[in-house]
């Protein structure tokens, strides 16, 4: 098959991520994939690791009349089998463009997009998203359940935990993240007498708010903001005990990214973590908003090793069993085709 992915923000989140796995995944299946992406963007840069099949197309947003006249010479040129649209700008500019040359297929990243009901199929990253489509009536024989991925870490190298040990957590920084609830857990970890250090990376529009939340809080000796995370292996080797406090998470790339590296993880009742993670199984599960629940947990990971050690292992079980590339690309060829046979 020739797959034409296309992926429009310029972020460096989740969204993107999976737009550069998808290009992996289809390519690992042995089929010809053309990554659009825009000319600036973080996804290019990591694209560029691996492929040169990339097209660059500016973009003024969702509306942007002269990107969708763009990307429709561009889908008469590659004449793809199959076109994935990542995020609503890339839906919204394909369905303009696309005019039935190929089938356009919308990975549903969230709960937002009115338009999956245009496309062909959608791919859902949860059962739960899986429901949100049914609920919308589009017709079941169009729903897919795809969940996100990560190349399988054949052998992670997990320290002895540390002493004080190491709290870590990042994302965007923006409010569904839920870092405030992260730093008041920490805040009542600290009014215990618990030791530790924390490190929260990432960066966005709440940074300052964030900064003022932890001078109030008196953890700036304990926390260390690190900016952007762009070594992640670095990132989750540096910590005992990784934390995912969002209010809303539709899947959680980066659990999986820490399961992937048998880190420990805790994370709030928040959609995607909670189809991934079983309660006391292979990692914590906490309510949202809850910060009093937050610290008893990360409390009780850092009192037990063996605790931290039975998690680590059983995420990273969990992860090669069902979010690994190899995967997940067997899932997206089979649903591709399928639809492609219709």
């Amino acid at each position: 098959m020739h797959i034409l992915n296309i992926m429009l923000g310029k972020g460096h989140g989740g969204l993107e991520q999976v737009a550069v796995d998808y290009h992996q995944a289809f390519e690992s299946r042995g089929h010809n994939v053309t990554t659009v992406v825009p000319p600036n963007a973080w996804a290019k840069t990591v694209l560029q690791s691996f492929t040169t099949n990339i097209i660059d197309l500016k973009n003024a947003g969702q509306w942007d009349p002269i990107a969708a006249y763009k990307l429709s010479r561009i889908i008469k040129q590659e004449k793809p089998d199959a076109i994935i649209c990542h995020g609503n700008r890339a839906i919204r500019i394909c369905l303009k463009a696309a005019k039935g040359r190929a089938p356009v297929i919308a990975v549903a990243h969230n709960y937002n997009n009115k338009k999956f009901d245009r496309c062909d199929a959608v791919f859902c990253i949860t059962k739960k998203l899986v429901d949100r489509m049914l609920s919308f009536g589009i017709d079941e024989g169009k729903i897919f359940h795809i969940p996100n991925m990560v190349v399988f870490s054949e052998d992670p190298k997990r320290p002895t935990l540390r002493s004080p040990p190491v709290i870590g957590a990042f994302g965007r920084f923006v409010d569904k993240k839920g870092f405030d609830i992260y730093i008041e857990a920490l805040s009542i970890l600290k009014k215990e007498g618990v030791l530790f250090h924390a490190i929260l990376g990432g960066d966005g529009p709440k940074k300052e708010m964030l900064e003022s939340k932890i001078k109030k809080t008196t953890l700036t000796e304990e926390i260390t903001l690190t900016g952007w995370v762009t070594d992640k292996d670095t990132f989750f080797t540096s910590s005992d005990v990784f934390v995912l406090p969002s209010k809303h998470e539709p899947f959680g790339v980066v659990l999986i990214e820490a399961m992937n590296e048998a880190v420990p993880c805790i994370s709030t009742m928040s959609g995607g973590p909670n189809e991934i993670l079983t309660h006391e199984i292979n990692g914590m599960l906490t309510p949202i908003d809850n910060p009093i629940e937050l610290a008893r947990a990360i409390k009780k990971l850092l009192a037990d090793e063996s605790l931290c050690k039975k998690f680590g292992e059983a995420g990273r079980e969990t992860v090669r069993a069902k979010y690994t590339i190899s995967v997940v690309s067997k899932l997206l060829e089979e649903s591709t085709s399928a639809l492609l046979q219709k």
